[in-house]
């Protein structure tokens, strides 16, 4: 199956997950916030 993702949707979502990777670390989210968009952040780069 041949996926549907163009580049600009890849690079957007790249970006998204590297800002909350850099949040994450900054110490501006921590706890369930930081628990909830880690998983986010790790399936925008996995899809």
């Amino acid at each position: 199956m041949k996926k549907n993702m163009g580049t600009i949707d890849r690079t957007i979502r790249c970006l998204l997950a590297l800002t909350v990777v850099i949040l994450y670390f900054t110490g501006a989210i921590s706890g369930v916030a930081a628990a909830i968009l880690g998983v986010f952040a790790l399936i925008f780069v996995i899809m």
